[in-house]
């Protein structure tokens, strides 16, 4: 296997694992309410610790989905740019010939 083909199997399974993560992060952002009544009812405590541990999460996942993106992109334009080398560069150069 040549090195493009080990790069776009790499970034097959980095596209996976980020899309894996954005719907994780979709699911937690779901059960997040945007409004939270407070009265001095006693279940409203319980229901405020759970939205907090939701909103610790959903920022805990901020920067590994930025990591992945970067990387992402950069490996999109390594593939890009080893594309052009491999493939089309010797194709251009075999006709200026």
């Amino acid at each position: 296997m040549t090195t493009l083909v080990v790069l776009s199997i790499v970034w097959g399974v980095m596209i996976a694992g980020f899309l894996a993560l954005m719907i994780y992060r979709s699911h937690l952002t779901n059960m997040e309410t945007d409004q939270l009544f407070l009265s001095d009812a006693s279940g409203t405590a319980s229901v405020h610790v759970e939205q907090d541990m939701i909103v610790h999460r959903v920022q805990a996942l901020a920067l590994p989905t930025r990591i992945y993106a970067i990387a992402i992109g950069l490996l999109t334009v390594v593939i890009g740019v080893m594309y052009v080398m491999q493939v089309i560069m010797p194709s251009l150069s075999g006709r200026i010939n």
